[in-house]
């Protein structure tokens, strides 16, 4: 098969190659997915350049990408949920990625069936920022009547936390720029904030939960809006160790006796503000893309797609993306 193939770590689009690369075998509990289509992540920037090298149970050649829809074309023998020819769409994890490739084997519990609602490069948006967003709602409890501020409303996790958000029947706070404040409030968003001419402390107080996809100041100024018994769930906090194990990374000693000093100050913040600081760490779940599938299906999932390239244009899409000119996801697509 032909993959994007990582030859080593570098910000180029030189140190990766279109290439032939020979099939994965399966193993019993795995599936076989012809890729359709694949959504670019910055994390796939951040993985390129080595920023997460630590954490990665393997080392180039590699092939980038976790963010895919396809059709499953062989599954493993234990395999019982899916059956060739089936319309999918996947999370592979950073412990496996692959999605760059004609096509990627990955256990069948990261696998679901695609929402019909929505055209393949829609669906292939969905995974990676609908876990992540899944995951912040459900560490917050977000149900009926919650009060939440979504940071990033209308960003690729922060536009679907809204919408899931207003699904539960939340009252939903949103901060976005200047030009994005219908599209929030169409998603879904209550009160969509201007973060470039009001202070969100001055809209919205009393808060059940907020979301916090922007980090730096901003979360450091959400303490002073969630409320006692609150939960702030964050993206730029780094998680424990243990749930990076469990994520199937890794979590050499180092990283160990630093995290506990890099996350000590935010910890601190939560703790003074009577609240409890959630780090999300986003992981691989059929279980979880079904009910975003749930959603999609019954209340309908808007996601915003800037540009599609054709599979081989991994590099362009690379430079789109860093460019910081894209209004959507970027798609490669076969």
């Amino acid at each position: 098969m032909r993959a994007h193939v990582l030859k080593k770590y570098g910000k180029s689009n030189a140190v990766h190659a279109f290439d032939e690369r020979p099939e994965t075998p399966l193993a019993p509990g795995e599936v076989r997915v012809d890729v359709e289509a694949a959504a670019l992540n910055p994390v796939d920037l951040k993985t390129r350049e080595g920023e997460p090298k630590m954490l990665l149970p393997f080392a180039p050649p590699f092939v980038l990408g976790s963010d895919l829809v396809g059709t499953v074309v062989a599954t493993g023998s234990n395999v019982t949920t899916l059956r060739v020819g089936d319309a999918v769409y996947a999370y592979a994890g950073m412990d496996r990625m692959g999605a760059f490739a004609e096509h990627v084997v990955l256990p069948a519990d990261r696998v679901a069936r695609r929402p019909g609602a929505l055209s393949v490069e829609e669906a292939a948006c969905l995974p990676l920022a609908g876990l992540c967003a899944l995951a912040a709602l459900d560490a917050g409890k977000v149900d009926k009547g919650s009060r939440v501020l979504v940071h990033g409303g209308v960003g690729g996790v922060g536009g679907i936390a809204v919408q899931l958000a207003s699904q539960r029947g939340a009252e939903v706070f949103a901060t976005v720029g200047t030009s994005d404040l219908e599209r929030a409030r169409s998603l879904g968003a209550s009160h969509a904030i201007d973060y470039r001419t009001q202070r969100f402390e001055d809209a919205a107080r009393d808060l059940d939960f907020v979301f916090d996809t922007v980090g730096g100041d901003t979360l450091k100024r959400s303490w002073s809006v969630v409320k006692h018994g609150g939960v702030v769930a964050s993206l730029h906090v780094p998680p424990r160790a243990d749930a990076l194990i469990a994520a199937g990374l890794r979590a050499p000693w180092i990283l160990r006796l630093l995290l506990p000093l890099v996350t000590r100050g935010a910890h601190a913040a939560a703790a003074k503000a009577g609240a409890r600081l959630v780090p999300i760490l986003s992981v691989p779940s059929a279980a979880g893309l079904e009910r975003i599938t749930r959603a999609a299906e019954s209340s309908g999932l808007r996601v915003t797609v800037d540009e599609v390239f054709p599979f081989e244009a991994l590099g362009a899409a690379f430079d789109h993306l860093q460019s910081g000119k894209a209004k959507g996801r970027v798609l490669l697509k076969r």
